[in-house]
């Protein structure tokens, strides 16, 4: 009982360059440092990156995880969170359609198994778009998030994942 609609698309190309980070550390903006080491390892401290086979090899308390993506996926951005909500973690320019629909996708996961996890939303444009998403708690657990939206007049968009984390650590 009740009624029901029901809207079919085709999704076209991705517009994303070097969204799998196959070719490293480059391709996206970010309001993060790139990590220079310290106690534990490149990305001791918050508010660091990384582009990496393993977030165990860029600190020593994350787990060994592998990257998801097909072969021959092995290259995974790694971040030390901040507790600066709004920070850029990752941003790209890609042109659009205007009065388009678009899907904007990402995978996460938590390098560790912990409770206090990435809280997470997207960006276009400079307004937020979707809720906030969180990582599960379970390290190396991938899950995908992503938001449907509508490009109106505009003809490009950058598209970026925020950090909405007040909390460090």
């Amino acid at each position: 009982a009740g009624t029901y609609s029901v809207k079919v698309g085709k999704l076209g190309s991705n517009q994303i360059v070097n969204g799998d980070f196959e070719s490293g550390n480059t391709g996206f903006t970010t309001s993060y440092v790139a990590g220079t080491g310290g106690a534990y390892g490149l990305l001791t401290n918050e508010g660091t990156y990384a582009v990496t086979t393993n977030p165990n090899l860029a600190h020593n308390d994350f787990s060994n995880c592998q990257d998801h993506t097909p072969a021959p996926g092995t290259q995974m951005m790694v971040v030390n969170g901040s507790g600066i909500p709004g920070t850029n973690v990752w941003c790209q320019n890609v042109p659009v359609q205007p009065n388009t629909d678009y899907q904007f996708g990402t995978w996460a996961s938590n390098a560790l198994t912990n409770a206090s996890v990435a809280q997470l939303q997207f960006s276009i444009n400079n307004s937020t778009i979707g809720t906030v998403f969180s990582t599960p708690t379970i390290g190396c657990t991938w899950q995908q998030f992503f938001q449907t939206w509508n490009s109106g007049l505009n003809t490009s968009a950058q598209i970026c994942i925020l950090n909405q984390n007040t909390n460090i650590g």
